[in-house]
């Protein structure tokens, strides 16, 4: 018993939608009216779609329906795009047309993977024969080369691939009406070049393997037999094992399986029932399941609905989905999966009541789409003049548990025009089709054209001259020549999946505070591991945080200058995704260090016992930006003489303080300041030599300026001071013999003026310091008893062994250290 086919016109939809698919990026929808431009004019049933695309250039893509040829040739057309599914034209090359429909019916396509190959199943609308058909160009208007030509056949589904050869299945309803078991797989094992039959094995393989039902014809399965081919050898075949036809239809749901391509002997029966053994499982388990056979769901008639999926990463996983119920009204669809090569189930996964026409398949990354229509009655489409509304629905998972849901069309359930002489059966198709190639789905269903905007989402658009504000569709460009008669079109539809992405972080990993750190990645796409430029690329660290694009090597990088003091911290690298791409991210441990800092000491240095020195110092870092808020400590001197202070540095980096009084042994000596160092900087010291000195209890001596350079002798107190010292204001008096007995201030400081008697009148001290300060005059004079001079600056002497305060004993010694300058 042949299963009857009716048609549905399909509409034009571009569409971008979010659909969850794990709460991340939007899909891209292409939902296109497959009417040519050319035939704006028809109102054929254009009902029971199938799609082909080449898995070598899914640019090409081959579709179908109960399509006449315009031309009236006695042969029907396929629907071809070479732009992706944007644009299509009719060629013909099916043979055959009948009454019913002016065209083939029961048309399914695919392509062998790499060979460019296109084969069809049909049943010739002339003859009612199976045709299985073959060409290498799928653009040419010339008939198909005929591979096989076989009565008593319904509904043939093709299935095909590639490996080493195009191997190419074709699931059909064979021996009808006589059976007795009638559902099997045409097989080729080599079918792109060789001559008709090109390989096809004949006869074909039964797979039933129990007793089927008697109908009036005679015994036989459902119409329904369905592939799935796993590039492992694996191939999966599903079929309703009808086993009561009246009054109640009961079906089993059978998988069966053979593991490598159905070329051994005894293809197909690798997969053994749980119970009674035979080759294939039964997902129903013993108790078949009542289905609805030429029940109607609106206009539709329904009763065998069926579609499998195997998993192309891994053959053991395979899903199926079918319709079942004893009403239309009770009717509802199953999604089932199997994780050990369909021995067992485990389940529903989805249920959707008064559905029909499952379409599964899963693509390379292992996401499984499902589309079905579903009528909803009363619905919220327009144009249906309070008739019920196909939904149709495209879904995903990943998990079998979270199901996206987008609805793809909201079209009345009207059959609408037909271009034969009577509608016919089925309205809108006994299947749709769903293929996955790589990432992307492609798909096909079919729907009541009339055009109104909110029937579809938006950017709905028709090749056919249509206009939406006025629902109306038209012959011609111009809009003169309206259609008034609404119809069947069939929708192709593209989902391009977000593809997958590896982002991998390739910068630093270390860096000290306050210095750059360079953050890299690299972003590729895991479809085919090549770059992705043009990406947006966040990178974080603690609180910090920059955003490069990636450069055509799919590189992105930006840098940071590291305001986080020493730790242990996480860099992450993250890309957002797109419409194009799933999100990625990496992440590396990072270990801020702290910074490298220099300390310079630049306080006193020549430094007077009893007074107060002033240390300082400065503190960097990378020897060039100054280190404000750190405590610098300062050390005048060593060991239990020691004397110490502290200061902060300010906004230059420089820390001050001093110490006094100074008591310190007389002589050279160190004076240190040290940064201890911080969870931000490293310690840092540095240190310079010291010369402590004192100046007499009371008065000073004095040398000329042009005798008291670094490291001269010279003679402070003595007879013939005038003689052996050098004034630049001139001569001293001889009656001056070097100490100053009256300051301007006390203690010595540079800028002073003096006083003194003549002779050692003035009362030099009795000794002097081994290290004494000494005034340094430009000029010496004498008015009356009076001698005076000034303090250009103060140097300091290292007193020499012989100095006694009668100027016959003169005091000499050598410039050690200048303690101030002018």
């Amino acid at each position: 018993m042949k299963f009857k086919k009716e048609l549905m016109r399909s509409a034009l939809i571009s569409v971008v939608a979010g659909l969850g698919l794990a709460a991340a990026n939007a899909q891209t929808f292409q939902v296109v009216n497959m009417v040519p431009v050319a035939s704006s004019n028809e109102t054929c049933q254009d009902s029971e779609p199938n799609v082909a695309v080449n898995p070598l250039n899914p640019l090409q893509i081959a579709g179908s329906a109960f399509t006449p040829d315009p031309g009236g040739s006695g042969n029907s057309p396929l629907y071809v795009s070479s732009d992706g599914g944007h644009t299509w034209t009719l060629v013909v090359n099916l043979p055959g047309s009948n009454i019913y429909t002016n065209a083939t019916g029961d048309v399914t396509m695919r392509f062998g993977r790499t060979s460019n190959v296109i084969y069809a199943g049909i049943l010739n609308g002339s003859t009612g024969n199976l045709n299985i058909l073959r060409t290498n160009n799928y653009l040419a208007n010339a008939l198909m080369t005929t591979l096989v030509n076989r009565s008593g056949v319904d509904q043939p589904y093709v299935e095909a691939t590639t490996s080493g050869s195009d191997r190419v299945y074709i699931g059909n309803n064979n021996n009808l009406p006589a059976g007795p078991k009638t559902a099997t797989v045409d097989v080729s094992q080599d079918a792109a070049t060789a001559a008709p039959p090109a390989n096809f094995v004949n006869p074909p393989d039964l797979i039933e393997t129990r007793t089927d039902a008697t109908t009036p014809s005679g015994k036989q399965d459902g119409p329904s037999v369905r592939l799935a081919i796993n590039l492992d050898g694996t191939i999966y075949t599903a079929y309703f094992g009808w086993r009561t036809f009246s009054p109640t239809t009961t079906t089993d749901i059978v998988v069966v399986r053979d593991d490598n391509w159905a070329a051994g002997a005894s293809p197909f029966t690798a997969l053994l029932d749980t119970n009674d053994g035979l080759a294939g499982q039964r997902i129903n388990g013993t108790t078949p399941v009542t289905v609805p056979w030429y029940d109607y769901l609106g206009t539709e008639r329904i009763g065998s609905q069926l579609s499998i999926a195997v998993e192309p990463r891994n053959s053991s996983t395979v899903y199926v989905a079918w319709q079942d119920g004893a009403s239309a009204a009770t009717s509802t669809m199953h999604v089932q999966r199997s994780t050990d090569r369909g021995q067992h189930w485990n389940g529903d996964l989805l249920t959707i009541s008064q559905a029909t026409n499952p379409a599964l398949d899963i693509n390379v990354y292992g996401l499984v789409g499902f589309v079905y229509q579903r009528l909803v009655n009363p619905g919220t489409c327009q144009g249906s003049g309070g008739a019920g509304c196909w939904e149709t629905h495209f879904r995903t998972t990943t998990d079998g548990t979270t199901w996206s849901d987008t609805l793809l069309g909201n079209v009345p359930d009207m059959q609408g025009a037909t271009c034969t002489s009577t509608s016919f059966d089925p309205s809108i198709g006994d299947y749709i089709h769903l293929q996955a190639i790589g990432k992307d789905f492609y798909g096909v269903f079919s729907g009541y054209n009339y055009p109104d905007t909110a029937n579809f989402y938006p950017g709905v658009q028709y090749q056919r001259y249509a206009d939406f504000g006025a629902h109306k569709l038209y012959a011609d460009a111009a809009h003169t020549v309206e259609v008034t008669q609404l119809s069947i079109d069939p929708f192709f539809f593209q989902v391009s999946e977000p593809a997958p992405t590896t982002l991998t972080y390739q910068g630093d990993t270390t860096a000290d505070y306050h210095d750059p750190a360079n953050l890299a990645a690299t972003l590729t796409d895991q479809t085919n591991g090549l770059p992705i430029a043009n990406a947006s690329v966040q990178f974080t660290l603690g609180p910090q945080s920059c955003t490069a694009t990636t450069n055509a090597a799919g590189l992105a990088s930006c840098t940071l200058v590291l305001d986080q003091c020493s730790g242990s911290y996480t860099v992450k690298a993250n890309f957002a995704g797109s419409a194009l791409y799933l999100p990625s991210s990496d992440s590396k441990p990072f270990s801020a260090t702290p910074e490298e800092t220099t300390l310079s000491y630049t306080g006193d240095t020549a430094i007077a016992n009893g007074g107060t020195a002033t240390l300082s110092g400065v503190l960097l870092e990378d020897n060039t930006t100054p280190v404000a808020g750190r405590t610098v400590s300062f050390t005048l001197g060593s060991g239990g003489s020691a004397q110490t202070c502290s200061g902060v540095t300010n906004a230059s980096g420089i820390a001050v303080c001093t110490i006094g009084p100074v008591a310190q042994p007389l002589g050279p000596g160190v004076v240190t300041d040290t940064f201890a160092g911080d969870s931000c900087y490293r310690p840092a010291s540095a240190g310079a030599n010291t010369l402590l000195f004192a100046f007499p209890a009371s008065g000073a001596f004095v040398v000329g300026d042009q005798s008291a350079q670094m490291g001269a002798k010279v003679t402070f107190w003595g007879a013939k001071w005038s003689k052996v010292n050098s004034l630049s204001g001139g001569a001293a008096p001889a009656s001056f013999k070097g100490f100053a007995a009256t300051l301007s201030a006390e203690p010595p400081k540079c800028g002073i003026t003096w006083t003194t008697g003549p002779g050692n009148s003035s009362n030099p001290p009795a000794t002097v310091p081994a290290y004494m300060g000494v005034l340094v005059a430009t000029k010496v004079t004498k008015s009356g008893s009076t001698i005076s001079g000034d303090a250009k600056s103060i140097v300091v002497v290292k007193t020499d062994p012989g100095y006694a305060p009668d100027p016959g004993h003169a005091g000499t010694g050598t410039v050690m250290a200048v303690f101030c300058h002018p």
